[in-house]
């Protein structure tokens, strides 16, 4: 322990030499150690605490930060304890050891809530914290992934920090220093932001497609008559319901939301977006019957839509009883992604409850539509910006296989059609919640500790190590297009070599890597990618990947409505557009209306959605009961 010249101490290790770790799994013992090794500590013992570790520390003198700081330097981060309790000496069993069951509990309160921040960056961050992790209170010495943040909120939170304070971080610093204190003090040597605002694009001219858009619209033309991107929703509605409210909450949204007035017309050849005036969403009242339930939404989904002509959106309201609804909701890809379900699921009831209540509703102002990022984003993805994440991409695809085959039930026919089958995993109990500590343990997601099984399960069954998958990222940097509906969603590609890599935390640690560089460099437009790349044209196979995997964690709201009990129902079009497509839903309970109970949150599922040109339901459960064994393989003890 040495003390520097303003009077701070700093801990150091007794000897050069790095701590040996015994591979990736958080032994308490191994931090005990590494504790014991810095000059001025004599004796400590290390407790799972909850989420982190807990660190008790002899002698009494006890500077939390430069012990932190000092186990930074020889531990990686998921071994670092987040609380620091002094003690003259540890108690002690009959045999000498550390009696674990005298040592005294820290206090009930989360440590450092009390302490002051200790700079400007430090208050503004954990401002920043507060809001998007949606928490009362952060401490300095709080970590972003301990304290609910993930892959998602962590892009969300540096774009606040980049239109807060004017200073761009990229995301792998969120990784590398998650600890509030820390990340601030980079911080003070951050470089400046460039602005990236959404404006508002002119409308006496004709409007743009995004390129996502312009994909979706040319596979349309080749198959005018598909629903493969039609998307079907159901919301179950239980008590006494206000139906002319329901009406009015349409027509609302139809005004709040240009897409939802939008068509797209061509123009030599070329499509537009038209933005129409407010006609008010039709609503379909029908009598329906419980068990013809689900029949009637997959019928509602399999109608075609007229982009052309529109509108891009159909509502049913199915009356099973007096006190007893379903809201069927069928949109066009083109008007929909992932992420907009939860923002329409949010206006929609906060409307509803609005003329149900006979009071104004309470929504964010749009300060612009969805119009304005496609003219956005046609402006700033061009010149050396494309070129730079083009150049990139290039890279780090060289030499990838062109497809990834996981042997079906028949042969890959040479035009492979659309039609499509779901299946769900539900993963709860002691094995939902070690995934969550594994991946904490491990400084990464449950997003990456889900893929990296799933890449060992691709490598068991088809054979291959270089292994390409598509995954839809969000797509919403810009806290603008948060509170937007609209296909903004983008893909990158993720490229796992698993050649070599025997143990299931060398492949996460591989999968950890890939999916930092590839969030560094999500802005891509995967269309434009695809227009760069070329990859060989097939109507057999999608080009670039024919699996997804995608990991559902956008925001949902509060599904608390007086007097009515409100449920999401899952629905399905049977239609895929990839051999596979993996769905991972980290909080069930709360998004499907599938479980419930106490643990619901903690629950994950897994939908997998195959096309049954190639697999049969026999096949796909084997693959998610193989899925299964592999995680509970890999992680638990």
């Amino acid at each position: 322990m040495r003390h520097r010249s303003d009077g701070t101490l700093v801990f150091v290790a007794r000897s050069d030499r790095q701590i040996k770790l015994s591979g990736y799994r958080v032994e308490p013992g191994e931090v005990e150690a590494a504790l014991r090794e810095l000059d001025g500590v004599t004796d400590a013992a290390v407790v799972r605490d909850g989420r982190s570790l807990l660190a008790y520390v002899v002698p009494e003198t006890c500077v939390a930060d430069e012990l932190r700081a000092a186990l930074h330097a020889v531990l990686p981060g998921y071994m670092v304890p987040a609380r620091y309790v002094p003690l003259p000496a540890l108690p002690r069993t009959l045999n000498g050891k550390t009696d674990l069951g005298a040592l005294p509990r820290p206090p009930v309160s989360r440590p450092g809530v009390q302490e002051p921040f200790r700079t400007p960056q430090e208050r503004a961050l954990a401002e920043i914290w507060r809001e998007v992790l949606d928490v009362e209170e952060i401490a300095r010495t709080d970590d972003f992934f301990a304290v609910g943040g993930h892959s998602l909120s962590a892009t969300k939170m540096l774009a606040r920090v980049s239109d807060v304070l004017g200073l761009d971080l990229p995301l792998r610093a969120v990784f590398e220093t998650p600890v509030l204190a820390e990340l601030a003090d980079r911080l003070r040597h951050a470089p400046q932001a460039l602005s990236r605002r959404v404006p508002p694009a002119p409308r006496d001219r004709p409007l743009p497609l995004s390129f996502v858009q312009e994909r979706i619209w040319f596979l349309q033309q080749l198959e005018p008559e598909s629903t493969t991107y039609n998307v079907p929703r159901a919301l179950r509605l239980r008590g006494r319901l206000d139906v002319a409210a329901i009406a009015r909450t349409l027509d609302d949204l139809e005004v709040r939301h240009e897409i939802l007035r939008t068509t797209f017309p061509e123009i030599d050849g070329e499509p537009f977006q038209e933005i129409g005036e407010p006609r008010g969403i039709p609503l379909t009242v029908v009598d329906g019957d419980e068990g013809l339930l689900h029949e009637f939404i997959l019928a509602a989904g399999q109608e075609p839509f007229d982009l052309a002509k529109g509108p891009l959106l159909r509502v049913t309201l199915v009356r099973l009883a007096a006190d007893d609804h379903v809201l069927v909701v069928v949109e066009h890809h083109m008007v929909h992604d992932g992420w907009a379900q939860g923002v329409f699921l949010r206006d929609f009831l906060e409307l509803y409850q609005a003329h149900a209540g006979g009071r104004p509703p309470c929504l964010p102002e749009l300060p612009v539509q969805y119009a304005d990022f496609a003219a956005w984003q046609r402006r700033t993805f061009q010149g050396e910006r494309l070129r730079s994440l083009t150049d990139f991409w290039r890279a780090r695809l060289r030499g990838a296989p062109t497809l990834l085959s996981v042997p079906g039930d028949r042969p890959r026919p040479e035009v492979l059609g659309s039609r499509g089958g779901e299946e769900t995993l539900f993963i709860e109990g002691p094995l939902a919640r070690r995934l969550r500590e594994y991946g904490r343990d491990h400084d990464a997601t449950l997003f990456m500790v889900m893929l990296a099984a799933f890449a060992v399960l691709l490598r068991e069954r088809s054979g291959q190590e270089d292994i390409v998958v598509g995954s839809g990222i969000a797509n919403r940097q810009r806290p603008e297009l948060e509170n937007l509906l609209g296909m903004i969603i983008n893909t990158v590609l993720l490229r796992v070599d698993l050649s070599g890599r025997t143990s299931f935390p060398e492949v996460l640690e591989q999968v950890r890597e890939v999916c930092l560089e590839a969030y560094a460099h999500q802005d891509m437009p995967f269309e434009k990618l695809v227009e760069s790349l070329r990859p060989p044209r097939s109507l057999s196979h999608t080009p670039l990947f024919q699996v997804m995997f995608n990991f559902l964690d956008t925001p949902m709201p509060s599904l608390v409505v007086p007097g009515l009990d409100v449920e999401v129902l899952n629905a399905h079009n049977r239609s895929s557009k990839f051999d596979l497509n993996v769905v991972v839903i980290p909080h069930a309970g709360q998004r499907l209306g599938l479980v419930s109970g106490p643990d619901a949150p903690e629950r994950i599922a897994v939908l997998l959605e195959y096309n049954t040109d190639l697999f049969t339901v026999a096949t796909v459960r084997g693959l998610l009961a193989e899925y299964l064994e592999i995680l509970t393989e890999s992680v638990m003890p």
